[in-house]
């Protein structure tokens, strides 16, 4: 469970710390670009996102 920067090679939902913001956001990375859904889906930047850590590394806790 690392922060890793660059692009990711799996499609799919990354928790991502984004420069500007405060607070990490969940992101969807589509191969090509990262996109989030606010009413529709909303493209960023991949300069934006400084970390991404794949949704699927993170544990769920003990005996959930």
């Amino acid at each position: 469970m690392n922060w890793r920067s660059g692009q990711p090679i799996d499609m799919g939902y990354y928790l991502c710390a984004i420069i500007g913001s405060n607070k990490p956001s969940e992101l969807y990375w589509d191969g090509s670009s990262w996109s989030y859904q606010n009413n529709d889906w909303e493209t960023l930047d991949s300069n934006e996102v400084a970390y991404y850590m794949y949704l699927g590394d993170i544990p769920m806790p003990e005996g959930w």
